[in-house]
């Protein structure tokens, strides 16, 4: 109990002195710096640097949020393991290696592989005839020809679709049905 008339003065939290996080906790683990940077350097990732220092990864995490050395570290060793393996790529691709070439290629000339589709059909009928035996399938035939004519290149050549719709038999009549007791 306190005496009668005394008061107790609050002091307010922003002029109490800064403690350390959790003074009677266990000591700040320390890390070499050169060992998180060579981590980097072969893309570890924050679980495997967890598991190569011993620490869990709430504590790699908490570092690279907090610890500007650590993080600056890992950063650093991350994009000259980067540097490294480019290197290591043109060099193998300077030496001959066409994969290498080829991919290199696709990443940085924006080549692309090109696919090809062929339809095989007989010789002496149009891959389009069996669409175009009913009056729904020449119409859209018809359709899919107007839409490639103004699609094409100006150029247009024998063997081309719209070449081979101009070819396509005509139909007949429709017969008429018969009707049963007519």
């Amino acid at each position: 109990m306190m005496p009668e008339g005394s008061q107790v003065e609050r002091v307010p939290q922003a002029e109490q002195p800064l403690r350390a996080k959790h003074p009677m906790g266990r000591p700040r683990l320390e890390f070499d710096l050169r060992q998180v940077e060579e981590l980097g350097k072969i893309q570890s990732t924050q679980p495997e640097v967890a598991a190569v220092l011993g620490c869990g990864l709430s504590t790699v995490k908490d570092r690279l949020a907090r610890d500007e050395e650590f993080s600056a570290a890992y950063k650093r060793g991350l994009e000259t393991g980067k540097s490294s393996l480019r290197r290591l790529q043109w060099k193998s691709a300077l030496a001959g290696n066409v994969v290498m070439q080829i991919w290199l290629g696709k990443q940085y000339l924006g080549q692309a592989d090109q696919q090809a589709l062929q339809v095989s059909h007989p010789q002496d009928e149009s891959p389009l005839d069996g669409l175009a035996s009913t009056p729904r399938g020449r119409e859209l035939v018809m359709e899919l020809v107007q839409y490639l004519a103004e699609t094409m290149a100006p150029e247009r050549k024998e063997g081309t679709v719209e070449a081979e719709a101009r070819e396509l038999p005509a139909l007949p009549a429709p017969e008429e049905e018969s009707r049963p007791g007519s």
